[in-house]
């Protein structure tokens, strides 16, 4: 069982899937523990885009909403970043 299931495992037993409104969903350039908040494009940073796919569709967590946090990126590539994750739920 992987530390993203356990985490998922322990959303449910806690706080319940049914208490949770949003998912906060970033990549990151810091590595893990680094307690620095510098946001990454989906994919390019530490954690790569199939984790965060991964975690975005579980079946406990996929309806629910996802706020993404991006670094500052021109318009046409936020539109890219946005058209790229809403395309995991097809």
């Amino acid at each position: 069982q992987s530390n993203q299931e356990k985490f998922i495992q322990l959303i449910g037993q806690t706080v319940g899937f049914e208490h949770v409104a949003l998912i906060h969903l970033n990549d990151t350039y810091e590595k893990k523990g680094s307690k620095i908040d510098r946001h990454a494009t989906l994919g390019q940073g530490t954690m790569g885009i199939e984790p965060l796919q991964r975690f975005a569709l579980h079946p406990s967590l996929k309806s629910i909403p996802l706020l993404m946090e991006l670094p500052i990126i021109d318009n046409e590539e936020e539109k890219l970043v946005l058209n790229q994750a809403q395309n995991w739920h097809k």
